[in-house]
C-alpha cells in the first residue's frame, strides 16, 4: 500500500483506496551531522606478552580465598612475591584510579608500572601516571623493596622530593606518612627534623614557652607559622630580618599577654593552633594492611605530640593547625608594613618582596601595639649595634707584620 520514493529529507508516499490515489510529501526535520573523532586510546593487550611471574600473582586476585581477605591484604601479598621483579616496558597512558593497586591495574599498566620502578630505584625518577608514585610509595610504608623501617623512611623521604612537582598532594600525603611511619615503627623521631609537621610542632612548642627563648627565635617561628616562604626574605639586609624576627618575638608575647588578661580563648588559640585529643587512622589515603595487636603503649613524637595505641586504635594528643587561618600572615604583613613606613617612602616594599597581599591588620589596637613594638626593637638593635666591635680585614697583615717586630723586641739574648 505504502511505497517510498525518497530518500534523505524527503519522504514521498503513495496512497491508495479504491479509485481514490494521491501522494503525500513530508518533509523529515533535518539530521544531526556527525564529525569524525579519534576513539580513546585502549589497551593493545592481544599481543602483549604476559611474563609467568605476574600471572601467578594475579591469581591471587581470584577464587574464594580472594573474597575472604581485604584488597590491602592482597595487595601486601602480591607486593612480597614481586618484590625484586624487573622489567622493561613502558606504558605511556593514562591512569584515573587516585588509589591504585596492582589488581586495578591492566596487564599493560602494571609492566609498565614495574618498568617505571627498575628506573626509580636505579636513580632515575621519570615522570609517568601519578598512579605510579602513589603505588610506590604504598610499597615503600609496607616496607617493600627495602632493608629495614628507617631505609623504607629514608627512600619514601627522597622519592618525595625528587616526585612532588609532579604531584603535589601526594607530596603532601607523604609528609604525613612519614610522621606515620615514625610513630607505626617506632622510629628516631629525629628523622623528621626536616619534616614540615614535626617543624609546626617545634615552632608551636616554642610560641607556648616563649620566655624561654629569645625574640628573635620566637619571631622565627610565628614567621615560619605565617606560611611565607624563608626565601621571600633572603633579598632582606641583615638589620631588616633582624628587625622582623625580633619584633615578631616580642609581639608575640605582648598579643599572649593581651589575650590572658582580656579574652575567653588563649593568643595562639584564637589564631588557628588548637590542642586536639582524638582518633586518628595512620596512613589515611594508602593501602596499608595494617597488623593489630592486644598491645598497649604510648609513643611520644616531640614535646607537643603523642600517640596512644588501645590493641589496634590510635589516638593522638597535640596541636593542630587550622588550614583556613591566616591570622599569623596577616600579623607578620602588619610588621613588615610598619617597617617599611619607619624606613621611609624611598625604601622598596616588604610587602612586594615577601609576595603579601599587602593587606595585614588594621585594628586599631594591634596597629598601635605593632608600631609600639617594632619602634622598641629598633631602638635596642641600633643600641647593641653601638657596642659591636667590628674588625677591619683589611688591617689583619699591618697587625701581623707589627706583632712580629714587637715580639722580637721582647726577647732577651737568651731567648733567642
Amino acid at each position: 500500500m505504502f511505497a517510498a520514493l525518497g530518500r534523505e529529507s524527503v519522504n514521498a508516499l503513495n496512497v491508495s483506496y479504491g479509485n481514490y490515489r494521491k501522494t503525500i510529501t513530508r518533509v523529515r526535520p533535518q539530521a544531526e551531522v556527525y564529525l569524525d573523532q579519534a576513539l580513546p586510546a585502549r589497551d593493545n593487550t592481544s599481543s602483549l606478552y604476559i611474563p609467568e611471574r605476574l600471572k601467578s600473582v594475579r591469581s591471587l586476585e581470584r577464587g574464594i580465598g580472594a573474597f575472604r581477605q581485604s584488597r590491602e591484604r592482597i595487595f601486601y601479598h602480591q607486593a612480597l612475591m614481586l618484590e625484586d621483579y624487573t622489567d622493561d616496558y613502558i606504558y605511556d597512558g593514562e591512569i584515573g584510579n587516585p588509589i591504585p593497586t596492582y589488581q586495578s591495574l591492566s596487564d599493560a599498566q602494571l609492566r609498565g608500572y614495574f618498568g617505571w620502578r627498575t628506573l626509580t630505584r636505579n636513580g632515575t625518577v621519570m615522570r609517568a601516571p601519578l598512579a605510579y608514585g602513589r603505588l610506590y610509595a604504598f610499597e615503600l610504608i609496607a616496607l617493600i623493596g627495602a632493608k629495614d623501617a628507617e631505609d623504607a623512611f629514608c627512600t619514601l623521604s627522597s622519592f618525595a622530593k625528587a616526585w612532588g612537582s609532579y604531584d603535589q598532594k601526594l607530596k603532601k600525603l607523604i609528609s604525613q606518612w612519614l610522621v606515620d611511619m615514625t610513630v607505626y615503627y617506632r622510629l628516631d623521631p629525629s628523622l623528621l627534623k626536616d619534616n614540615a609537621i614535626y617543624k609546626t610542632d617545634k615552632a608551636v612548642s616554642i610560641l607556648l614557652d616563649p620566655q624561654d627563648h629569645s625574640d628573635e627565635v620566637t619571631g622565627r617561628a610565628v614567621f615560619f607559622l605565617s606560611d611565607i616562604d624563608s626565601a621571600a626574605v633572603s633579598s632582606f639586609g641583615r638589620k631588616d630580618r633582624e628587625l622582623l624576627y625580633t619584633s615578631l618575638g616580642r609581639l608575640s608575647a605582648k598579643m599572649g599577654e593581651y589575650y590572658s588578661a582580656r579574652r575567653k580563648v588563649s593568643f595562639l588559640e584564637d589564631y588557628g593552633i588548637r590542642e586536639v585529643n582524638r582518633p586518628v587512622s595512620l596512613f589515611a589515603w594508602a593501602v596499608f594492611d595494617e597488623r593489630t595487636s592486644d598491645e598497649c603503649f604510648d609513643v611520644k613524637l616531640n614535646d607537643v605530640r603523642s600517640y596512644h595505641c588501645e590493641r589496634g586504635r590510635w589516638s593522638v594528643r597535640g596541636f593542630a593547625k587550622a588550614g583556613e587561618n591566616i591570622s599569623f600572615r596577616l600579623l607578620t604583613e602588619t610588621v613588615c608594613r610598619v617597617i617599611c613606613e619607619d624606613n621611609g617612602p624611598d625604601t622598596a616594599s616588604c610587602a612586594d618582596r615577601l609576595c603579601m597581599t599587602g593587606t595585614g591588620f588594621h585594628t586599631k589596637w594591634v596597629l598601635n601595639i605593632v608600631r609600639k613594638t617594632v619602634r622598641e626593637c629598633r631602638s635596642a638593635i641600633e643600641r647593641s649595634e653601638g657596642r659591636r666591635v667590628r674588625i677591619d680585614m683589611s688591617q689583619l697583615d699591618r697587625i701581623r707584620e707589627d706583632s712580629v717586630i714587637t715580639m722580637n723586641r721582647l726577647l732577651t739574648d737568651d731567648d733567642k
